[in-house]
């Protein structure tokens, strides 16, 4: 994934997870080099309000998404969990299963 921002004439790129290296292979980079790459590039446009403030509103939005993913990964995990509950009381209605009286749950506490 990239981000492209357009101001004018100018294209520039900024690779998130990889960069096109010289033998026009993609490089795997860390964290750490991905994070001096970004400012690198950062600092070749950082003369330019207009394309900086593209980027900020970009990365905004990245951190938006990179949220509400999470939370939608929350909000799925913790509806598997009652799935998972509702199955199982279900499997001990029927006989199926044997659940553990709510005496020895208190007493674990």
């Amino acid at each position: 994934m990239f981000l492209a921002v357009f101001a004018g004439n100018k294209f520039c790129f900024f690779f998130w997870r990889c960069y096109l290296c010289t033998e026009k292979k993609f490089k795997i980079m860390t964290a750490l080099q991905l994070n001096a790459e970004l400012f690198r590039v950062m600092g070749e446009v950082a003369d330019d309000k207009d394309i900086l403030r593209q980027i900020i509103d970009y990365v905004k939005k990245l951190a938006e998404n990179k949220r509400k993913r999470a939370q939608e990964k929350e909000k799925q995990k913790t509806l598997e969990q009652i799935d998972e509950s509702f199955a199982e009381l279900k499997q001990i209605k029927l006989g199926k299963a044997k659940g553990i009286p709510l005496e020895d749950v208190l007493n674990e506490l």
